[in-house]
């Protein structure tokens, strides 16, 4: 018999969902082009401080055959700072937290939800990494 896999939750990101115009602003200026034009930008609280962090990728990104780079940056008073950049076909959200900050699920295969690389938080590199080369 063999033995029993522990599940793991894995949230789905709220891509599409409302920004305030600073923050829409601001992510504009950091990419050099309108968000709502050709992104999809998803708020979300990493390191659960009141305060949403965005995961960022173009809206083509289901339609093409190679993996899509999901951005993930913060906002602060000097502006927009990038956290990580993770190829994936899709990105969610793990259920584990590394120093505080979400890990993230990125999948590379489509139709395979058990299939995944998980990214945790890198405090000393400031920025997410793949849990592997911890």
């Amino acid at each position: 018999m063999a033995p029993a896999v522990p599940a793991s939750a894995a949230e789905r990101l709220g891509f599409g969902a409302n920004i305030s115009d600073s923050s829409r602003l601001a992510l504009s200026h950091y990419l050099q082009r309108d968000v709502s034009d050709g992104l999809m930008v998803a708020p979300v609280d990493l390191n659960e401080d009141g305060l949403d962090e965005f995961i960022v990728h173009d809206k083509n990104c289901g339609k093409i055959s190679s993996p899509c780079s999901f951005m993930v940056l913060s906002e602060s008073e000097s502006g927009i700072r990038k956290l990580g950049d993770i190829p994936a076909r899709g990105l969610a959200l793990g259920n584990q937290h590394t120093k505080g900050v979400r890990s993230l699920l990125a999948y590379q295969n489509a139709v395979n939800d058990y299939s995944y690389t998980v990214y945790v938080w890198e405090p000393n590199k400031g920025q997410y990494i793949m849990a592997e080369q911890k």
